[in-house]
């Protein structure tokens, strides 16, 4: 393993942030410049290629294969909220975390000081998980996109405090998501690709790779293999010569588990595309890496298939070929939660031609029960996104004007209705309905014309434009002082326009399954986290998928740690802006969570068995009846 990163005293700086405001007028046209920016940067940039120029031969990642077991985390989707991060963190960092039967909450016990870490005592029906020596990070590792101080305050700084240091030290390993690459990778291999001391360390855990995938040997004939699918580029020739060279390294019996940013097979059964394969370059890269690792004539296996991109958890499981695999989604690391209403029950998958199967869904978190409770909290859309609903007012009333809704007035309020007018009313309405539809077409159901998805955004455009038109004349039309008919017509504005858009994702999911994301989103909910507690052992591989249905809303400075911005070493610290922290020496934890954080099991931990031991002996020279 490696050396602590730190356990000398000293100050340490960090920037709690607010959760990402996806509807944020700013946070959309900047999110959708980088979106467009990345799609040329991303096949254009080549930094994957410049990398493994600059290392011919990359070394061997690490290897673990020496020791009779070993602890494995894996976490994706996270680097959002600080509440929601930082918890997630505050549980990954303890030495061991205590959980008892499939949907029992456990308190966590907080250890008594900052210096003092250790196995947690279980006690009657309960078991202790010890921590992963090894964190698997799966795609996403920060939002809105991937910058130097996005990483810092909404990654760094959380992991951080949760767990400064550690005796041995932990490694790290992640793969770029798609808002990893918003940048073109430059942040994501500064954080995680380069050795300099101080830059690869996040907290107790260092990353420790080269380049933006891996290859990771274990115990007991396992492998790690996490890859980078970039955004539409092709998968690049040197990741290519990586894995088949890892792939050449394989031996019978050995097993694979497979780390990709985003789960086709869930987006390919969705499209009600058969076989298991989707007509984007994504699957084929999958496809590619699936041929190298799997071959059933030499018992190699990829048994486990591990994704974030969704934010929940989902498992199937079923048989491809001859085959069990697992296919997992846990995107619970930190981003808002998504339901999982309309996950496919079955998807298809193929690896290849001639290897056919189909696996069933056999868990979810949060349920389709509890994401349908989740889905009605997007109608209290004005409430939680005030400033994207300003901004719906000042359209709406903008559009009432030049309609003429507040005609025959007179004094100020007339001049400005007059000068209004002066645009062209047309215009302005066309490109507000024009506006709708695009984003309506953006949040189609899978296997949705565009032209009805544009329909619907259209018609809840022209509702905002009628619906504001006949609000503003009422009010205006009521003989009050321009003084207070105007407060009045914004204020039902607000109303109205906010709540017409919180009520259409609302029904344009619940009956055509539209905008999957944004009813979501547009909530922010922090909520239902997951992450996955893995065990590699003579018996197998067995995991145990954790969740957490309520983070921390408080946070406080660890017993022996001093805040310089409270009066009182243990007061609690504000959610955002820097908060300055003195450390004592020996200090492993830097921030402990108001009240006890309580995770549970998803489901039953379950066993995938090792692959067997291939005999040394050759055929060639065996007896009739297998001696030698």
């Amino acid at each position: 393993m490696t050396v602590p990163y730190r356990m000398d005293a000293g100050r340490l700086t960090i920037s709690p942030q607010r959760k990402v405001g996806w509807f944020e007028a700013r946070q959309l046209v900047a999110l959708g410049a980088r979106a467009v920016a990345a799609s040329v940067i991303g096949s254009m940039s080549g930094r994957r290629e410049i990398m493994a120029a600059l290392e011919a031969e990359p070394a061997f990642c690490a290897d673990c294969s020496g020791a009779e077991e070993i602890w494995l985390d894996y976490m994706a989707d996270t680097g959002d909220g600080w509440n929601a991060t930082a918890s997630v963190a505050w549980l990954l960092g303890r030495d061991g975390l205590v959980v008892a039967e499939p949907g029992a909450p456990v308190p966590q016990p907080v250890p008594a000081d900052c210096r003092t870490e250790g196995l947690p005592t279980a006690g009657p029906g309960q078991t202790v998980l010890p921590a992963g020596e090894v964190l698997l990070l799966g795609g996403d590792q920060v939002y809105p996109a991937g910058s130097r101080q996005e990483y810092q305050h909404r990654l760094v700084d959380p992991m951080r405090s949760t767990r400064i240091a550690h005796p041995r030290g932990r490694s790290l390993f992640a793969i770029p998501g798609n808002h990893d690459w918003y940048d073109g990778l430059t942040s994501f291999i500064r954080q995680f690709c380069q050795s300099p001391d101080g830059r690869t360390w996040f907290g107790a855990w260092e990353a420790q790779q080269r380049r933006s995938y891996y290859a990771l040997r274990l115990p007991h004939r396992w492998w790690v293999w996490g890859v980078d699918t970039a955004l539409e580029d092709d998968l690049d020739p040197p990741q290519y010569d990586y894995f088949r060279a890892r792939a050449q390294q394989l031996e019978p019996g050995d097993r694979v588990i497979l780390c990709v940013p985003n789960p086709t097979w869930i987006d390919d059964a969705a499209a009600g595309t058969p076989g298991g394969r989707v007509d984007s370059a994504t699957a084929t890269k999958l496809d590619v890496i699936m041929d190298l690792a799997r071959r059933p004539d030499r018992d190699i296996e990829v048994p486990l298939v591990l994704s974030g991109d969704h934010h929940h958890y989902v498992r199937h499981h079923g048989t491809v070929g001859e085959q069990e695999r697992h296919y997992i989604v846990c995107g619970g690391g930190g981003a808002f939660t998504q339901g999982t209403i309309g996950t496919p029950v079955d998807v298809s998958m193929s690896d290849g031609p001639s290897y056919v199967g189909s696996a069933r869904l056999q868990a979810a978190f949060p349920t389709e029960r509890q994401s349908v409770r989740l889905r009605r909290g997007v109608l209290g859309f004005p409430a939680s996104n005030v400033f994207f609903t300003a901004v719906l007012t000042v359209l709406s009333g903008f559009a009432a004007m030049l309609l003429g809704a507040g005609g025959g007035n007179e004094g100020i309020l007339g001049g400005v209705l007059g000068t209004l007018q002066g645009f062209g009313p047309a215009a302005v309405c066309l490109a507000i309905v024009a506006a709708f539809s695009a984003f309506a077409v953006s949040g189609r159901a899978p296997g949705m014309p565009p032209a009805a998805a544009g329909a619907v955004g259209g018609a809840h455009a022209l509702l905002l434009l009628a619906g504001g038109f006949l609000l503003v004349r009422a009010v205006l039309k009521a003989g009050l002082a321009w003084w207070f008919s105007v407060p009045i017509s914004l204020a039902a504005l607000y109303m109205y326009c906010g709540t017409l858009f919180g009520l259409y994702l609302f029904l344009s999911h619940k009956v055509l399954g539209m905008h999957k994301l944004e009813v979501y989103s547009a909530q922010g909910i922090e909520g239902y986290k997951s992450f996955l507690r893995i065990h590699i052992s003579a018996q197998g591989l067995r995991v145990h998928p954790i969740g957490l249905r309520a983070p921390s809303t408080g946070w406080v400075a660890a017993p022996g740690v001093e805040s310089r911005d409270d009066p009182a070493p243990r007061g609690r610290f504000r959610r955002t802006g820097s908060v300055s922290l003195d450390l004592p020496d020996g200090c492993q934890r830097v921030i402990d969570p108001v009240e006890p954080l309580r995770p549970h099991l998803i489901e039953a931990p379950f066993l995938i068995p090792n692959g067997a031991v291939p005999d040394p002996t050759p055929s060639a020279v065996r007896a009739p009846g297998g001696s030698p």
